[in-house]
């Protein structure tokens, strides 16, 4: 990529974060951040795609619209207010507990967890 192409792709990270995150500038600031790295990984999701500790869904809705994942199918949180707010009503919504996954095991082949493990008290 040239530095045309890697100067637009930082553009529209940036939109993208504070498009998403317009409300909470500081979490706009951290999630272009975190949004540039999965795109510099090249990480690909295989589906069924879990995104563990969701919250209301707004950081995967930012990987879609970059083109890190397509979707995702099943969203875990341990917060019903969080989950009553998920903006990607596609997906399968499940509160639970991410030390105690309420899924069989080879359930799922992928999981995002963007925030969530350093949150999580043992």
């Amino acid at each position: 990529m040239g530095i045309v192409g890697a100067m637009s792709k930082d553009t529209d990270i940036i939109r993208i974060a504070t498009e998403y995150f317009w409300n909470r500038p500081p979490d706009a600031f951290f999630a272009a951040f975190e949004i540039e790295i999965y795109v510099r990984s090249r990480v690909q999701f295989k589906h069924p795609l879990l995104d563990l500790g969701c919250g209301d869904g707004t950081f995967t809705k930012t990987l879609q619209e970059i083109g890190v994942i397509d979707s995702v199918d099943l969203a875990l949180d341990y917060s019903m207010k969080n989950l009553l707010e998920i903006k990607n009503t596609a997906c399968g919504i499940i509160q639970g507990d991410a030390r105690a996954l309420p899924l069989k095991s080879g359930t799922l082949a992928s999981v995002i967890a963007n925030g969530t493990l350093e949150s999580i008290v043992e």
